[in-house]
């Protein structure tokens, strides 16, 4: 129904790999679709150590406005020693 990605400046959320986008799309798709995601996803963000970021919030077309995302952030707020959020 949805998923909340936290990541912080050692780690990123979500990691594109080259071998897996040729998988799913081809060689030709996959390796510009890499190209394009790469520095997006894979490259370390200059934040202070003790920031973790919110990457990616999402939801299901049918979860929207049910308060999904909601009870993914109180989740994460209450069982994760995650420092201050930005």
């Amino acid at each position: 129904m949805g998923i909340l990605a936290c990541a912080n400046n050692r780690q990123r959320a979500m990691h594109i790999e080259k071998d897996t986008m040729k998988k799913g799309l081809g060689f030709i798709k996959g390796n510009l679709a890499y190209y394009l995601l790469n520095k997006e996803f894979n490259t370390p963000l200059a934040y202070p150590d003790d920031i973790t970021y919110i990457e990616c919030v999402a939801t299901s077309e049918s979860a929207r406005g049910k308060g999904v995302c909601t009870e993914l952030f109180r989740y994460v707020m209450k069982n994760y020693h995650i420092g201050n959020i930005s």
